[in-house]
């Protein structure tokens, strides 16, 4: 059996369900901002409900892959914390600057 390689529209369907859902990340942000949550509180709170799932995910697979594990984690880390400063640089100035 032979896969064919993904052509350009299912790219642009990537591309294009990606931002919608990186752009529904924000309404949550700027409500809490209007709440009165402001800062980098709101970028922890968003992200605080994907820490249990993760570390249970993770605490299941570590004996299965341990050693790419460390790997994935560094992985995981960095991707995090960019997506932390980059969310917390457009809460204190606009997404384009940011």
């Amino acid at each position: 059996m032979y896969l064919s390689p993904p052509g350009p529209q299912l790219a642009s369907a990537i591309v294009f369900f990606s931002a919608a859902i990186w752009g529904i990340y924000w309404l949550p942000l700027h409500h809490l901002e209007t709440l009165g949550i402001t800062g980098t509180t709101s970028v922890a709170l968003l992200s605080l409900p994907a820490i249990l799932p993760l570390l249970f995910i993770t605490g299941w697979q570590w004996k299965a892959h341990q050693g790419h594990m460390k790997k994935a984690l560094l992985i995981g880390f960095l991707t995090g914390t960019g997506i932390a400063l980059y969310s917390s640089g457009v809460i204190y100035s606009s997404e384009v600057r940011a």
